[in-house]
């Protein structure tokens, strides 16, 4: 047993971020459903089993908020809890107080199904520009209503007579995540429209006050846009993700482009197995350690930027061609087993997972105890690639991307370059689910911590050992910056 079989599986939760997307365009025939309304008494009920099970089956739900904070929150829900509440009413309020513990890994699934499409059906309007954010402030992107005053590159300063940051604040309680930084990636996934109608509901106008590039100010309206209309302008976007794989010669540097550590031909289900086949990217990796053997190249690029992640089955493999010692993706991986975590681990039929389930079944609830950790081992024949390596990393390096860009940085087998990434080396994850009775709300907790291999505890983005960002009109400024770097080496 492994800790990759255990560990890999549960780290696809940023590729899941976006499949959303695909669901609400391929149901918008649908005729929507009813509203559902619940009483008091079960959202009570709901609540008391979201906190309850928390604390029993997360491997640290107060590592960031101590129990007494969390317990004034829980009151502060309990006297917010009325009758006939929606779905939505329900997500706003439970959605924050999980969101508490400060870990992107124990979240409730934002109910873009039914809700979201409900509204979307019903004409609902959402807020008309895209933005970005940079140190807290909100910066337009594109603007999607027929007002022409409001220009890309402007900063939005009050929306509604309210600061921005009033704004920005809302929807950062609203998010799970480690840091403001990471939350801010998610801002750009799902879109700021989506989540400001997710935090605040229907709002049809916005009232704004921007301030130009040159520093001038000024005040517009611009009206809210049909849902639908932002599902179409977000359709015709670029992804920030990109999963392809690619392998080049740019020069002579080798560019080696992995793309998602997952099988590209699968829909990306956790529970599929096919999603974890990889026998076609380990014949793409070895075609591309071929191809630098046969070149005699010195310096190769690997490219994991825009990556959302995978399994290490995958990414282990790549790096054995040119890893120095036997290794391992983390130092430490540790598991609490619970009743809840128990009842998923009863049917696991996967032979590699014996020991683990064992250990899961057999001790008592609450327990924390170590996995064993087995190391990969290098390539040692002719293949093995003995010159430099370079890691491009950004903002949007997620989950086991940025185990992988971890790994070579600890053992010192390359140079980082490009950002510091949002997602952390160092996390708590092995994620499962459960239902809340009532709403039927699914509710993600990490049950692991996976310490980076250096043994760092601490949960900060992955730090590059060059700094490089993205320069705008430059089609890949990185890249070809950090090109100069190397023909310079």
């Amino acid at each position: 047993m492994t800790t990759s079989n255990l560990t890999g599986k549960s780290k696809l939760i940023f590729t899941l971020l976006i499949a959303y997307c695909i669901g609400l365009h391929t149901a918008q025939c649908q005729e929507p459903s009813k509203p559902v309304f619940y009483t008091a008494k079960e959202v009570r009920e709901d609540l008391h089993n979201l906190y309850t099970t928390l604390q029993q089956s997360h491997y640290n739900l107060f590592v960031n908020t101590n129990k007494t904070k969390y317990d004034k929150a829980y009151n502060d829900v309990q006297l917010k809890i009325r009758d006939h509440m929606s779905l939505m009413d329900v997500n706003r309020l439970f959605q924050p107080f999980t969101a508490l513990c400060g870990l992107a890994h124990c979240s409730i699934a934002f109910p873009f199904r039914p809700a979201y499409l409900e509204y979307l059906q019903r004409g609902g309007k959402v807020f008309p520009l895209d933005i970005s954010v940079n140190k807290e402030h909100l910066y337009v992107t594109d603007n999607y209503s027929q007002n022409p005053t409001v220009k890309a590159g402007d900063e939005i300063v009050q929306i509604n007579s309210r600061p921005a940051v009033y704004t920005l604040s809302g929807v950062y309680n609203y998010l799970s995540g480690e840091n403001k930084a990471f939350k801010n990636t998610l801002i750009d996934l799902y879109h700021f429209s989506r989540l400001h109608w997710l935090v605040f509901g229907r709002v049809d106008s916005f009232k704004l006050r921007l301030k130009r590039p040159d520093g001038s100010a000024y005040e517009t309206v611009v009206p809210g846009i049909p849902a639908e209309k932002l599902e179409e302008y977000a359709g015709k976007k670029k992804s920030i993700f990109n999963t392809g794989r690619e392998f080049k010669f740019l020069g002579k540097v080798a560019y080696l482009h992995p793309g998602a550590f997952m099988n590209s031909e699968s829909d990306g289900n956790t529970s599929d197995h096919k999603t974890f086949e990889n026998s076609a990217f380990v014949r793409f990796i070895d075609s591309a350690f071929r191809q630098v053997r046969q070149a005699g190249a010195t310096q190769l690029i690997i490219d994991l930027r825009g990556n959302p992640g995978g399994d290490n089955s995958f990414s282990d493999h790549m790096l054995a061609y040119f890893a120095k010692e036997p290794f391992s993706f983390c130092s430490s991986f540790s598991v609490k087993t619970s009743a809840l975590t128990k009842s998923f681990w009863r049917d696991v039929a996967d032979t590699s997972l014996a020991d683990l389930k064992k250990d899961i079944l057999n001790k008592p609830d609450g327990t924390i105890f170590q996995t064993k950790i087995i190391k990969q081992q290098p390539v040692t024949d002719s293949l093995q690639y003995k010159g430099k390596v370079y890691v491009l990393i950004d903002r949007y390096s997620y989950s086991n991307a940025v185990t992988t860009a971890a790994t070579i940085k600890d053992y010192h087998w390359g140079t980082l370059i490009g950002e510091t990434t949002s997602d952390v080396p160092t996390t708590y994850a092995a994620i499962h689910e459960f239902k809340l009775p009532h709403t039927g709300m699914e509710v993600s907790y990490p049950k692991a911590l996976i310490v980076r291999p250096n043994g760092d505890r601490s949960t900060r983005g992955l730090e590059p050992d060059l700094q490089m960002e993205t320069k705008s009109g430059i089609k890949d400024s990185v890249l070809e910056e950090a090109l100069v770097y190397l023909n310079g080496k």
